[in-house]
């Protein structure tokens, strides 16, 4: 009966190290910049509108019937235009500002 349980205990173990992977770390990378929040590119679709988890994700940063200061908004939007700037993303960076300076006082 000890020997039943070890095989077992044997088909066990063999077959938990088959099915853990080794981390790869571009694999992981590909992963994370396909998620809506951790996107360096947004690509629209046809319409020229932006994906659905994108505009939620948007809406969330820059809603309007918050209780948050409209100061505070526009200074997201400058923080997100200048980020934009950064990567030469000269269009949307306008955008922000443009957006943003809606909010100043």
């Amino acid at each position: 009966r000890a020997v039943v349980v070890f095989l077992h205990i044997c088909d066990f173990q063999a077959a938990e190290k088959e099915e853990k992977k080794p981390f790869d770390f571009d694999e992981w990378c590909k992963d994370i910049e396909q998620h809506p929040a951790f996107m360096t590119d947004l690509e629209t679709g046809l319409k020229g509108r932006y994906a659905d988890s994108i505009s939620a994700l948007q809406a969330l940063k820059y809603d309007e019937n918050d209780a948050e200061d409209k100061q505070l908004t526009a200074e997201r939007h400058k923080q997100e235009g200048n980020k934009h700037f950064q990567y030469k993303k000269y269009r949307w960076a306008t955008d922000c500002y443009t957006e943003g300076k809606d909010y100043s006082v």
